[in-house]
């Protein structure tokens, strides 16, 4: 078994690297629906967290929440503040933690914090300890994230 695991692995890396070496980009299709900077969390219960992203009149407020990634939506909200590429990362509460991205004025320091049970959205009081774009937000700990440039 651990031997046909590698070779899936080894073939996915040959095809990725493949392409690479060949002077070409692998071509990546954006799932229908999924907006430019939209972020997609999947939730502990399986449910699907849809937030933000970019429109024709610029970064979006929505959120949305689905069954799963092609259901209908079971609910929708807003953020506090349209944002497009911006993180949303599920904290160990079960929480959803919204942080940076951009809006029509450049780049976001604020954060939100979701709960998908309610759901609840509450801004929190104290801005990002810097402005965020285009990163990533991992969970340290159960009471710690850190942002980052990839």
């Amino acid at each position: 078994m651990k031997k046909l695991e590698n070779l899936g692995l080894s073939l996915i890396l040959a095809a990725v690297l493949g392409s690479v070496t060949s002077g070409q980009a692998p071509q990546v299709q954006r799932p229908a629906g999924l907006l430019p900077g939209q972020s997609r969390t999947l939730l502990p219960d399986g449910r699907t967290l849809i937030a933000g992203g970019t429109g024709q009149s610029g970064p979006q407020d929505s959120l949305t929440i689905r069954g799963d990634a092609t259901s209908d939506a079971i609910w929708t909200g807003s953020l506090a503040r349209a944002r497009a590429w911006h993180t949303a990362t599920v904290l160990p509460q079960g929480t959803v933690l919204v942080l940076g991205g951009v809006d029509a004025n450049g780049v976001v320091d604020t954060a939100e914090v979701l709960d998908p049970t309610a759901p609840e959205l509450a801004a929190l009081s104290t801005p990002a300890p810097s402005p965020r774009a285009y990163h990533t937000t991992t969970v340290l700990s159960d009471s710690e994230a850190t942002a980052g440039r990839a």
